[in-house]
């Protein structure tokens, strides 16, 4: 099997798709970056500190943030989007693959 000589191959992602960076230039914190890793045994949680300063999660779904806490990424805490494809750095090398 062959493609015509005028065919183009495309491709497209979208922003979560595309993590890390997650701290840079300024991006400023999206709610995927707060998000943990989860598990068979344990939900995805969402992680912030509270007024007092002590750090907390609630569920991904369904919780509203406690009143006076800020979204915050927590030491403890794996977030797996803060690497994933990582195309902020790499996007060269991506790009080149099409070629």
């Amino acid at each position: 099997m062959s493609f015509p000589k005028d065919f183009y191959w495309g491709g497209a992602t979208a922003a979560n798709q595309c993590e890390g960076a997650w701290n840079v230039d300024g991006r400023g914190m999206a709610l995927t970056d707060v998000t943990t890793g989860g598990s068979v045994k344990e939900p995805r949680m969402i992680t912030y500190i509270g007024a007092d300063g002590k750090p907390g999660k609630i569920r991904s779904m369904g919780e509203a943030l406690p009143e006076g806490a800020k979204y915050a990424v927590l030491d403890d805490c794996y977030y797996p989007n803060h690497e994933g494809i990582d195309f902020y750095h790499r996007y060269k090398e991506d790009i080149a693959l099409f070629a």
